[in-house]
């Protein structure tokens, strides 16, 4: 959210609303928003959420009412294949879409193609930059990738299951 809002203090925009769980007035500032466009009072704005607040109930009752002039752009948009934001982005008015990830892709993900269909896109893509292009203009170095796979026994796939859930 703060990268994001960085880059957009290069704009002129009337507001830039931050909602995630660091700002406690979103919903406020939200609803002014859109007292604002019902009044035909027009202002530039920009929302910047998380994916974990995107899904809020509160924030998915107020979309609705701002949504119609707006363009979402979904940073890292393959986190739209989770359950909650994708029921939630199966609902959304918003029409005009963009997704940016650099794994559109990805191995046992069975979801690629309904994340393809949401920004009405597939390969080629409207644009891409592949990590051999990348590599080849100097933008990435050059590496290798040795996989290292380790076999955990049951005491060990236990403490892994436990503290991937304390980080979840």
């Amino acid at each position: 959210v703060d990268q994001w809002k960085n880059e957009l203090l290069n704009f002129n925009y009337q507001k830039i609303l931050c909602v995630s769980s660091l700002n406690l007035s979103w919903r406020q500032e939200l609803v002014e928003i859109s007292n604002r466009i019902k009044r035909k009072n027009n202002m530039n704005f920009v929302i910047i959420s998380t994916y974990d607040s995107f899904t809020n109930k509160d924030f998915q009752l107020l979309l609705p009412r701002i949504s119609q002039n707006m363009i979402l752009i979904a940073d890292e948009a393959h986190n739209i294949g989770g359950t909650q934001v994708k029921a939630c982005f199966k609902k959304m008015t918003i029409s005009r879409r963009i997704g940016l990830s650099a794994t559109t892709e990805m191995i046992y993900d069975n979801d690629s193609d309904s994340i393809g269909s949401f920004f009405e896109d597939k390969r080629p893509y409207v644009y891409s930059f592949p990590m051999s292009k990348a590599i080849e203009e100097n933008r990435l170095c050059k590496y290798y990738y040795y996989p290292k796979i380790a076999y955990l026994n049951e005491e060990e796939m236990n403490l892994y299951s436990y503290y991937t859930k304390q980080l979840n």
